[in-house]
């Protein structure tokens, strides 16, 4: 019994490295793309939740971030201009306080 267990194992092992191999030919760059558009993303969703918690471009409950934006570019307040690239490149443009609610 224990003979024929140890052949099934090694049968086994040998099938896994072969598919292991094979699957090595996936496009390496595809997932770097894939791995850095998704850190990028969480960048971008801190620095916008910073921008959610500061209290100087005005209150951010019930408003999405492109609204709230577009009120402090109207009123004077200056907001970096990279917020509004990162809201629309990443498409995220609920606020930090209404995800929470949801």
């Amino acid at each position: 019994m224990q003979k024929s267990l140890n052949n099934y194992f090694d049968i086994k092992k040998k099938r896994i490295h072969l598919a292991d191999k094979s699957e090595l030919n996936i496009d390496n760059k595809n997932v770097l793309n894939k791995l850095n558009s998704i850190v990028e993303k969480e960048q971008a969703e801190e620095l916008l939740k910073s921008f959610d918690l500061n209290p100087k471009y005005g209150p951010c409950r019930g408003i999405s971030r492109i609204k709230r934006y577009q009120n402090a570019l109207r009123l004077n307040l200056n907001p970096p201009f990279e917020l509004k690239k990162l809201i629309v490149k990443y498409d995220l443009n609920t606020s930090f306080y209404d995800k929470n609610l949801i």
